[in-house]
């Protein structure tokens, strides 16, 4: 019989939708009040920063099932 573990809720795919529009929003009123306030184009790279901050906060490499199972590596 094989050692399982409690199933963790994932998230669903509108949470996840709803997060990366959210991501990316937030990333453009950052991205037009600097462009406001200095005139710089670059305050523009705060969307993909948000972006990434958000992945690693979704998509956590310690939720993946084969990496929480008995035979993962480390363990």
């Amino acid at each position: 019989m094989k050692d399982s573990l409690p199933a963790q809720p994932a998230h669903s795919v509108w949470r996840r939708l709803f997060l990366l529009l959210a991501c990316v929003a937030g990333g453009l009123v950052v991205g037009f009040a600097g462009l406001r306030v200095t005139g710089s184009s670059a305050w523009f790279l705060a969307v993909p920063v948000f972006v990434a901050a958000a992945w690693l906060w979704v998509a956590n490499p310690e939720d993946c099932a084969p990496c929480r199972g008995p035979g993962a590596p480390g363990r």
